[in-house]
C-alpha cells in the first residue's frame, strides 16, 4: 500500500488541478496578456499629439500663433 504523506498528496492534487484547468489558466493568461497589450496601446495613444490645422470645430489652440 502506498504511503500517504503530506507531501505525496499535495503533489498529486496539485497535478490534477493542473490537468483539469491547464486550459483555462492558458486562456486567461492569454486574455490577461491581450488586455494588457491594449491597455499600454490605449496609454499611448493617449500620449500622442494632436494634428496642427484646422478641423470641424475650428483651429487648435495649442498651435495657435499670438
Amino acid at each position: 500500500m502506498e504511503e500517504l504523506s503530506t507531501g505525496s498528496f499535495n503533489d498529486r492534487a496539485i497535478e490534477k488541478i493542473v490537468e483539469k484547468g491547464s486550459g483555462d489558466i492558458a486562456l486567461l493568461s492569454c486574455l490577461s496578456l491581450a488586455m494588457g497589450i491594449l491597455a499600454f496601446i490605449v496609454f499611448i495613444m493617449c500620449l500622442l499629439d494632436s494634428t496642427r490645422g484646422a478641423n470641424k470645430y475650428g483651429e487648435s489652440p495649442k498651435y495657435v500663433n499670438e
